[in-house]
């Protein structure tokens, strides 16, 4: 965003460009002339990776921050507070962007997210969680590799219950180790989203992208992904294939899968049909495993 707003797009092709020519110099002979062309290539490298827009503030004190919060100015140019990532944060360091593209990165990394919500009939501001906003936010920030962006289908989250033993454990009030319940979450009743943070894609996809980051012409079978206010795992599933050879009818009211560990008889009491029951093995364990479709 930043390289696209103040019209430096080609700054990373032409540091990858100085890079090669480095890489040739060290090559030649050790002279002092050819030391000296690759301490100019070096300095050239550090002016196409200097980022003036964006600047790290570590600091050891609270007034400080709130200082810089309400005003800072580094050679002239004044800077806001964007975010802080949780690495960042654990280490005191605030990321702060320029006042001139301010206005326009932060609607970006907001990515369209409501900011009121109808309540009785009357607009109010919405209300979010301080630290999981900034966490979104700072997924911007995310090491990644682009790919071509996928079609994508957006389905309604699906809630399941089920009993099942659990080990809690709490933080210690009085410092140390954590405490280990062992005996409280037995026959502990669950409320879980399944697809929480993870969706599928097909084979076809994941080979193009994973060749589009690594070179590699192999299918993925999974990939973490990362964008505004987007995380969580792809996971290869080819579910056009399915729809058509397994379920037969209308692919977009699929529901793939479910085990006897979960409370698979809600799909039984909502009406769903059960078209196929197999045994898959997991960790040694035979597991019966129903497939549904409504």
């Amino acid at each position: 965003w930043i390289e696209e707003l103040t019209g430096t797009e080609n700054n990373y092709l032409e540091a990858e460009r100085v890079r090669k020519e480095i890489r040739a110099l060290k090559k030649l002979d050790n002279s002092l002339a050819n030391k000296i062309k690759i301490k100019n290539k070096y300095n050239e490298l550090y002016d196409f990776q200097f980022e003036p827009n964006l600047i790290s503030v570590q600091f050891d004190k609270k007034q400080h921050f709130d200082n810089c919060c309400y005003k800072l100015v580094v050679n002239g140019q004044k800077f806001r507070r964007l975010y802080g990532t949780p690495g960042g944060l654990k280490m005191s360091t605030v990321l702060f962007i320029s006042d001139a593209i301010y206005d326009e990165v932060y609607k970006r990394i907001n990515n369209g997210r409501n900011h009121t919500k109808i309540k009785d009939g009357v607009e109010v501001d919405l209300q979010y969680s301080i630290s999981k906003l900034e966490a979104y936010y700072a997924l911007t920030s995310s090491t990644s590799n682009a790919v071509s962006w996928p079609r994508m289908i957006v389905v309604k989250g699906t809630e399941v219950e089920f009993d099942a033993d659990v080990i809690d454990v709490y933080d210690n009030p009085n410092g140390g180790d954590p405490i280990v319940d062992y005996e409280s979450g037995k026959n502990k009743h669950i409320v879980s989203e399944i697809n929480d943070g993870c969706g599928l894609m097909t084979p076809e996809y994941s080979r193009k992208i994973t060749f589009e980051a690594t070179g590699v012409d192999e299918i993925a079978s999974g990939v973490c992904a990362r964008c505004s206010f987007l995380k969580g795992m792809f996971f290869v599933f080819p579910f056009q294939e399915f729809a058509e050879k397994i379920a037969k009818k209308d692919k977009a009211h699929i529901f793939i899968w479910t085990d006897e560990n979960c409370s698979f008889e809600y799909y039984q009491k909502n009406n769903f049909i059960m078209v196929e029951e197999y045994d898959i093995s997991l960790q040694n364990q035979k597991i019966k495993t129903y497939i549904y479709k409504k």
